[in-house]
């Protein structure tokens, strides 16, 4: 994630959206890089039950938005994104989307329905820019 950030190196005045409670290798080579070229963070806050908001999240781009990043699980909390709908967002007001798969491959030890839900997320995802995945979810 970090070599994207760098390659990508989102420029002053435009911003950057992720999420509070995002795992820190997620989102913290963004911040990185918005220090460095002067580029917004946008925070998304939890509510509560730390759960994120979707709407709320959609609801932060504008057209200076050049990142969106994201997990599509979130670490402390198990909470899963429609991807398809955040990516289209984003790509609406021209930003890409930057999808942290790692987490995954938890998705394995959960229930069925967690694994059917996780899978079509990513397959409804028409053009992703970016997923990274460390190992073969589709297996």
């Amino acid at each position: 994630m970090q070599s994207l950030a760098w390659a990508v190196m989102p420029p002053a005045k435009s911003n950057t959206i992720a999420t509070e409670i995002t795992h820190p290798s997620t989102a913290y080579p963004w911040f990185r890089v918005a220090q460095t070229t002067g580029a917004q963070m946008r925070w998304v806050k939890a509510d509560s039950k730390l759960r994120i908001d979707p709407l709320e999240l959609i609801s932060k781009f504008d057209d200076d938005t050049s990142v969106v990043c994201s997990s599509h699980v979130e670490y402390g909390t198990g909470q899963t994104y429609d991807l398809k709908a955040i990516a289209d967002a984003a790509h609406r007001h021209g930003a890409i989307c930057v999808v942290d798969g790692e987490l995954n491959r938890l998705v394995r030890f959960q229930s069925t329905y967690w694994k059917a839900e996780s899978m079509q997320s990513l397959a409804d995802i028409k053009r992703p820019d970016i997923v990274a995945v460390l190992d073969n979810i589709m297996a």
